[in-house]
């Protein structure tokens, strides 16, 4: 991809502020738990770790969803 093209779509879509704010969340998560009591429950750290696992799989599924989208053959013929 040349520099041209690459400036041409630099502009932010609603796809990007999403997952911006998802990583935000989890960062946010994992800063929270770091910092606090160790007089937690367990069980609150439990639903922590299924939380922030359910948001990486959905992350995940997003991400992949759309390199899904592109078959060999279009990504060696767009090669510079």
């Amino acid at each position: 991809m040349s520099t041209a093209t690459v400036a041409k779509n630099n502009s932010l879509k609603a796809k990007d502020f999403i997952t911006v704010g998802i990583f935000t969340a989890i960062i946010f998560v994992v800063e929270f738990v770091c910092g606090m009591n160790v007089d937690t429950s367990l069980e609150f750290y439990v639903i922590t770790y299924l939380v922030v696992l359910a948001l990486y799989f959905v992350i995940n599924a997003l991400l992949v969803r759309r390199i899904n989208k592109f078959t060999p053959a279009e990504v060696l013929k767009n090669r510079e």
